[in-house]
């Protein structure tokens, strides 16, 4: 690497303009075609521990530190795609330690001939640069010019996102434009991560994605299951739902109905959707408010969630458990398509952009269980309306997959209690005349019915007897819905008050 530096003035297109926004490309003109969410090192990425260097995969993120001499070091891993097609690589990275200057971020296109750099630092500023052998630097954006809009936070994940278009090449920082300039034909796949001088870094993700622009087509509401579904129909728990619970400053909740997977996979048919969840998870939140005291401002709320926001809502209430020193008391309500993975049997939620078939773009459960244990908390309460076994409620995974997988049971740690909609092989199956989730219709009614006022033991015991029965009468099948707790709180569950 050169450290010669000469500036070179980059005339920008009109074109170059044209292309400017973040938002230019939506998720559907998105085909992620690579993506490492850091749950193992099956992208065999260097790790070790050493003088000069440390590499480790570590929940859910790849741990980068360097000690050496020189004041640039890299990790780098080989991606199969095309180049030459238009694409994007985004990555989110945080610097933990070392100076607030110092770069950090992406380089590809590495090869023999020379490479691209894309860094930035917790001052807020950034280079981009290409390096070419036996000629000198070329900036693409020098150190020197400030773009006030950018803002890079220490010790917070970053969005550093690269987009070619063309002959041209665009670069983003948490989604705001930074520059653009005429790219060189690529010859390399090679991608990775730049790190200078003392410092450790931490990369949650990094995604790569053709890109194709799509016509809007509006197409017609599908038919589900042959019975046109009404889903503005309110049952009789998303009415006369309890009010007057005193406001809990230290309650948090992180809530997600994943139902539209077919608008954002265009492979795949709208059987795969999950009926119903987006009116779970809003009934949910209005029992989280209403009835579970958590200050509106307190709740994330998401609706057909993509990987990447459903990763930044797990890493904020994360930030949430740390910040509070031991008071937080945390609920997280899912519901959507889950999966096992074939050969380790561990289980999986599934963003809306992601399909069954690589569980590497999906969100591990043992590493969601340790980034909302990860700190001492008052108590975290998780509910899962989603089955683990490759069926589901409209079936349509598991037509993906073909394959009926019993799910590995995770040991928990710390204050956590898990309430399942289903068990081993079963799937968690929809109840059609409540316009809900079996188990989130059960699970509303007895909140409803007891306007929270509940042990956590007797609302087990009413989950399990109650979803065992009506899941033969509605829907012929059984479902019995499981609650595990971690070894350190056997003892005391029981007796925790929902309210």
């Amino acid at each position: 690497m050169k450290y010669l530096i000469s500036i070179i003035s980059i005339m920008l297109t009109c074109q170059g303009f044209s292309q400017g926004l973040y938002a230019d490309y939506t998720l559907k003109e998105k085909n992620v075609i690579f993506l490492d969410n850091f749950d193992n090192n099956v992208n065999r990425w260097w790790l070790g521990d050493n003088e000069q260097a440390y590499g480790a995969v570590e929940k859910g993120n790849y741990i980068l530190e360097w000690r050496g001499s020189l004041p640039i070091w890299y990790s780098l891993s080989g991606m199969n795609f095309d180049f030459s097609k238009d694409f994007e690589i985004e990555a989110s990275i945080k610097q933990t330690s070392g100076a607030e200057g110092n770069l950090f971020g992406l380089i590809f296109d590495k090869s023999d001939n020379g490479e691209y750099g894309f860094v930035v630092n917790g001052r807020s500023e950034s280079v981009v640069y290409q390096d070419i052998k036996n000629e000198d630097r070329r900036f693409i954006k020098d150190g020197g010019e400030v773009i006030p809009d950018i803002k890079v936070t220490y010790n917070e994940y970053n969005k550093l996102t690269i987009r070619k278009i063309g002959r041209e090449i665009y670069f983003f920082v948490n989604e705001v434009f930074l520059k653009s300039g005429q790219s060189n034909d690529f010859e390399s796949n090679r991608i990775g991560f730049e790190i200078w001088y003392n410092s450790r870094i931490y990369i949650d993700y990094l995604k790569v994605s053709n890109l194709k622009r799509v016509e809007n087509i509006i197409l017609p509401e599908p038919i589900i299951n042959s019975v046109v579904a009404d889903k503005n129909l309110k049952s009789d728990v998303d009415i006369s739902i309890p009010e007057g619970s005193k406001q809990k400053p230290d309650r948090f909740a992180l809530i997600i109905g994943n139902e539209d997977y077919s608008s954002k996979q265009k492979e795949i048919k709208s059987e795969i959707n999950v009926d119903f969840a987006r009116n779970d998870a809003a009934t949910f939140k209005e029992y989280a408010t209403k009835v579970l005291g958590i200050p509106e401002r307190n709740i994330t709320y998401m609706l057909d969630a993509t990987l990447g926001e459903m990763s930044q809502g797990i890493d904020k209430m994360n930030k949430i458990i740390k910040a509070t020193d031991g008071t937080a008391d945390v609920f997280f309500y899912y519901a959507g398509h889950g999966l096992p993975d074939e050969n380790t049997k561990e289980a999986y939620l599934i963003p809306v952009d992601v399909n069954g078939t690589n569980l590497n773009y999906a969100i591990n459960l043992k590493s969601l269980y340790s980034k909302l244990t990860e700190f001492p908390s008052q108590r975290v309460t998780v509910f899962l309306d989603a089955c683990f076994s490759g069926g589901a409620r409209n079936q349509g995974l598991l037509s993906a997959r073909g394959v009926k997988v019993k799910p590995k049971e995770e040991s928990l740690k710390g204050n956590l209690v898990v309430f399942t909609a289903s068990s081993g092989e079963q799937s968690s199956l929809p109840y059609k005349s409540k316009n809900h989730g079996l188990f989130t219709y059960f699970l509303l009614k007895k909140l409803q019915e007891t306007k929270g006022e509940i042990t956590y033991k007797e609302l087990s015991d009413y989950l399990n007897k109650t979803i065992k029965l009506n899941s033969i009468l509605a829907n012929d099948k059984e479902q019995l819905p499981q609650t595990n707790t971690s070894a350190e709180i056997q003892n005391e569950w029981m007796n925790w008050k929902i309210k």
